[in-house]
């Protein structure tokens, strides 16, 4: 204990009061902070107001598909819009930059192989995102189209797919 009292005095000009002092006052709110706060590379009110153009798009969307018979496909599809707008790009752009994060982390890579890593992380993101939105966006429809009934789903099962997916 004393060798322990020697080197925080040593640290903090011979006095364990001026240590409490910091503990308590900025290292700890610090320490806090640093455990609780953001940990993503960019807030969700960030990747949102980049992703506001999508919204016309989904209306758009939205206005288009009237033609479909099935009020229970015209909701899944629904479903489907708010999804990809709060849930899909945020989530992949969050993806995107966490693999772009991690794939910068250590030795800085030739310019080639940088280029070549983002360019895969970016591929790599762009084809799940396309796979989740085909699986998201037209299965749910589908069903309530009823063309997947051969496959023992029947009409209701739409809404909670497209919930669920």
């Amino acid at each position: 204990r004393s060798l322990i009292y020697a080197g925080i005095e040593e640290l903090f000009d011979g006095s364990l009061d001026k240590f409490n002092r910091n503990v308590r006052t900025s290292l700890k709110p610090a320490a806090m902070r640093n455990l609780t706060g953001q940990k993503a590379v960019l807030p969700y009110w960030a990747v949102m107001w980049q992703l506001l153009s999508a919204v016309p798009v989904v209306l758009s969307a939205f206005s288009s598909e009237t033609h479909l018979v099935s009020l229970r496909a015209r909701l899944a599809r629904y479903v489907f819009g708010v999804t990809i707008v709060f849930c899909g790009y945020p989530v992949m752009s969050a993806a995107a930059l966490e693999l772009g994060r991690r794939s910068a982390w250590g030795a800085p890579p030739s310019r080639v192989r940088a280029a070549l890593t983002h360019v895969g992380n970016g591929t790599l993101v762009a084809v799940l995102f396309v796979i989740w939105s085909q699986m998201a966006g037209l299965i749910p429809a589908e069903i309530g189209l009823g063309r997947m009934r051969r496959f023992g789903l029947e009409d209701w099962l739409c809404l909670p797919m497209a919930f669920l997916l």
